[in-house]
């Protein structure tokens, strides 16, 4: 949709940061409304969890159609929702918690883990606090319908695209023309090559593959992250045990889903780290939101809760445009056009690698790329893997293709 309108084809760099950018929005308004709640403070955390590591890398993960950084975004609005409803069972909180989960299993279906605990959480909160009565139809209706529209729409999609129901998960063949194979090789090799790289197929099954990934560990950032989330965590609870005593069931319950989905994420999904951002650092990210919101009312506190997490995002953005920011690859030129508005701009162009010809058995000729596995910008027909068997569908490529 947003490369359909003043943005024209530049688009798909755009929608992380719309993402990121609504994530602080709804921040935003919480503060101006003055809802010091839970959830608030967890946001205010996530937030800047979410913001330091993506500015810090704002290029293919920010600035490219990554589901990564968008799930990141979502599943930081899920938690903070969620921790305010396991807080004060609110009906909203947990309507807009469950249309966040659902969102996430439509951007990653692997999060289904995740959005089932959101949706477990919820129950157990409305059964133990006997609200059930009148929060069912509030909290469970307009979601059902949104899961229900959902699935419809990515099953056609699905339909469409691949022929398979849940692709990439092969959930359910549908018996048309073009259904692609079976993508349980291709799902195979991304597990495989997650958990041991150098072994990717012995990887696929056993415990051998746990060594070399905790190896790797130092050099990654998200375990430093977690560290530091930890670190301050540990501060902070050190002057808020005595407010948190009394919450410390809630705090469990809020983290739930994280954990759950995180053991699953580790024993039956590609265990990297950009598969379970939310989730992961939400682990530390609930217990220290809610431990700032317990100590809100000390005028000091307030004070180094905005400075702790203001000045992390200010120093790594000041660092990220003055050494980071490849300014001097950005020579295309841009315009961006309302009514009689027009801001001019410049991006770095998309990349066009050189190519070779082959035709397929069929008669079909594509182009492969040949000094790496991307196509980029050459289009339509390029890829880095020809399917010999590939044919037009009829009488011209609208019409689609066939394997």
């Amino acid at each position: 949709l947003l490369g359909n309108g003043p943005w024209s084809y530049e688009g798909f760099r755009l929608l992380n940061g719309l993402l990121l950018g609504l994530v602080a929005a709804d921040l935003v308004l919480r503060l101006i409304g003055r809802r010091l709640s839970v959830g608030t403070f967890v946001l205010m955390v996530g937030v800047t969890a979410a913001w330091i590591p993506m500015i810090a890398m704002a290029d293919a993960w920010v600035t490219g159609p990554s589901q990564d950084c968008a799930t990141l975004a979502v599943s930081a609005i899920v938690v903070s929702y969620l921790a305010d409803f396991v807080s004060r069972t609110r009906m909203r909180d947990a309507g807009v918690s469950l249309a966040g989960a659902v969102l996430l299993v439509m951007l990653r279906p692997t999060m289904i883990v995740f959005a089932l605990g959101v949706l477990v959480v919820v129950v157990m909160v409305l059964l133990h606090r006997r609200a059930y009565a009148t929060g069912f139809a509030r909290a469970f209706v307009p979601v059902a319908l949104l899961a229900a529209i959902a699935t419809l729409a990515q099953g056609a999609r699905d339909f469409r695209m691949s022929g398979w129901w849940g692709y990439p998960l092969s959930v359910h063949p549908f018996d048309v023309a073009w259904r692609s194979a079976d993508p349980v090789t291709l799902r195979e090799a991304t597990l495989g090559f997650m958990r041991d790289s150098t072994h990717i197929w012995e990887a696929v099954q056993g415990w051998g593959w746990v060594r070399p990934w905790i190896s790797r560990l130092p050099l990654q950032w998200e375990p430093y992250e977690f560290l530091a989330l930890v670190l301050a965590l540990v501060l902070v609870w050190a002057f808020a045990w005595r407010q948190l005593g009394r919450y410390w069931r809630q705090i469990a319950l809020a983290m739930v889903p994280s954990a759950v989905s995180l053991i699953a994420w580790f024993l039956v999904t590609p265990p990297a780290f950009r598969f379970i951002w939310g989730p992961f650092l939400a682990l530390a990210v609930v217990p220290l939101g809610w431990a700032l919101w317990s100590l809100r009312e000390r005028t000091t506190w307030r004070t180094v809760t905005v400075a702790g997490l203001v000045l992390p995002v200010m120093t790594v953005t000041c660092f990220a445009a003055a050494v980071r920011m490849p300014w001097s690859t950005m020579t295309q030129p841009q315009e961006w056009k309302v009514a009689a508005l027009t801001i001019t701009y410049r991006v770095t162009p998309v990349r066009s690698p050189d190519v070779a010809s082959t035709t397929t058995d069929q008669g079909l000729v594509l182009d492969v790329p040949v000094e790496t596995d991307q196509c980029w910008s050459r289009y339509p027909l390029c890829t880095p893997t020809p399917d010999q068997n590939l044919h037009l569908a009829g009488s011209s490529l609208a019409d689609g293709l066939l394997p």
